[in-house]
Formats: structure tokens, sequence, C-alpha cells
């Protein structure tokens, strides 16, 4: 760990510039969960859930069901459920209901790229707070226009962010898939019914809080994060950066371990959104330059 930035970022006791940082994270992360979820939600009520019901049970055979099974009926219940979640792909050439599909995709691109505008800005704001301190800076600390600046820019961006979207969607659905199969496994092994498993997976895909959507949501806007800040530091030529955590007795050992082992080269350290929920973020060792800064506060790069 570097001079340029104490070990750790200790959340609890921040102030000015880093506090109004973190909250505008937190922000970022709850919208992107509610926005991202509830679109989610809406596609996924076209998933044919009877039906993979049906498959489900029927490739059981009707057997009586012992504890010794469940893998084997989580395992059906996956491939099942995977099968009916990938299925909703199709609905991108269905002309009445590509919409919902539609929807979801510029969701996941809207996230990625206000995930990448933050970083940028964060970055930005924060090397001007150190500028300042220099004596070479003057202009006002405005995360909003840093922000508004570097989200225009990324507008070349565009079909990359398209593509990343789709990676995402894949970790949803293959989360989802996991959750139906142990949920399905569990309502086997306690005799539930046909119409009771229609219902559980049910409310559980059409649920926007649902775990393993709201699990890649966190984990997209906090590595998009991340990475408007890395391809910051590196278009700017900044050799190095510091993996920083928040400093309570919430870090992991993962985290304080990727901390402990900083100064990393830019494009050599370790992505934050590690795990999901995680708050470290990654800082340069050395300041940008006062042109770089004055450009995302003023008329923009």
């Amino acid at each position: 760990m570097t001079g340029t930035t104490e070990a750790t970022l200790q959340l609890d006791r921040l102030d000015g510039v880093l506090a109004e940082m973190f909250a505008r994270r937190l922000a970022l992360h709850e919208q992107a969960g509610r926005d991202a979820g509830r679109t989610w939600a809406r596609l996924a009520r076209h998933v044919d859930v009877p039906d993979l019901v049906r498959q489900y049970r029927a490739s059981l055979g009707l057997v009586e069901t012992r504890s010794e099974e469940d893998d084997e009926h989580e395992a059906i219940a996956i491939a099942a459920a995977r099968s009916a979640l990938h299925r909703l792909a199709d609905l991108v050439f269905d002309e009445d209901e590509a919409d919902d599909f539609d929807r979801l995709r510029r969701t996941f691109e809207t996230v990625l790229r206000s995930g990448r505008a933050e970083g940028v800005a964060d970055a930005v704001v924060m090397a001007a707070e150190r500028l300042d301190k220099l004596g070479q800076h003057t202009l006002a600390l405005d995360f909003k226009i840093a922000f508004e600046h570097a989200y225009a820019a990324l507008e070349r961006k565009a079909e990359q962010l398209a593509g990343e979207s789709g990676k995402w969607l894949s970790d949803i659905l293959g989360g989802q898939a996991r959750d139906v199969g142990a949920l399905l496994a569990r309502l086997t092994r306690e005799g539930a019914s046909y119409a009771d498993m229609v219902r559980g997976v049910s409310d559980l895909l059409t649920d926007a809080d649902a775990r393993a959507v709201q699990t890649v949501i966190d984990l997209m806007t906090s590595r998009s994060m991340s990475q408007g800040a890395l391809d910051l530091y590196a278009s700017e030529g900044i050799g190095q950066v510091d993996f920083v955590t928040a400093g309570d007795d919430r870090v992991c050992p993962i985290c304080t371990d990727c901390e402990i082992k900083g100064p990393y080269g830019v494009g050599e350290s370790p992505t934050p959104g590690i795990h999901p929920h995680c708050r470290c973020v990654l800082m340069p060792t050395s300041v940008l330059s006062a042109t770089t800064v004055g450009a995302y506060l003023e008329g923009g790069p």
C-alpha cells in the first residue's frame, strides 16, 4: 500500500468528498437493483412454468422420493429450468413479446454505462480534491457534472456495453435455474403437488428481489464502476493503483489480502466487485492531470 491513500477508507468515519462518493455509489446500487429487478420480473412472466414443472415431474418417473435422491432431483430440475429460461431469448424474434426482452437489455446497458460513468466521476473528483490540496486546481468538486460528461462520452462504447449485457443476462439465467432446481428438489422432498410447485416456481422467478437477480445486478454495478475508473487510469497513463478496502469488521479475508498485496499495475489489479456487496475501490498511486480533471468538470472530455 502506498503513502498516497490511507490503508483503509474507514467508511464509518468518512466526510466530505469521500462520504459523498460512497453515498452516490450506494444510491447507484439501489437504483440498479430496483430497475433491473422490476424489468427482469416482467420478462420472467413469459416463462412457461407449468410446462417446466411437468417436464421435471415426468423426468422423475413418479418414483417415491427418498432423501438420497435429492441431488439427482435438483440436477433434473436445474436442467428443466435452464431450458425454460433460455427460451426467453426466443422472445427477441417474437414481435408481440420482444418488448420485454429489449427492455431488460436496455436496462442492463444503462446500468453498465452508469456504473462506468460513476467510476470515472469518482476518480475525477477525488483527483480534483488532491490537486486542490496541491494548489493546482480551483474548479468546484462536482460529481454530477463529471458523471454527466463521462456518461455522454460512453456513447461511443454503446455497442460494447450491449455485448456485455448478454453475459450478465446469462449469469441471471444460470442463477435462477439453480435456485429453481433447489426449490423443486425441496418441494419434491416435502411431497408438494404439481400446483404447489407451479406456484412456488412462479413466485421465485417473478420476484424482483430474487437472490440470483439482485446478486448479479450488484456485481454488475460494482465491476462496471471499477472498470470505468480503470479505463480512465489506463487512458491517462496512470501506472499503478491501490486496492482499498472499507476498513471495518465486514471486510472479507479475500479483499484484505488484495489490499495488502498492492499496489498493482493498471490492468493487473483485482477488480472490486470481487463478491456481492463489495465496497472496495481502486485508487491511483499518482494523481490525474489537471487537464484531464478540468475536461470532465468543465466542457467534457
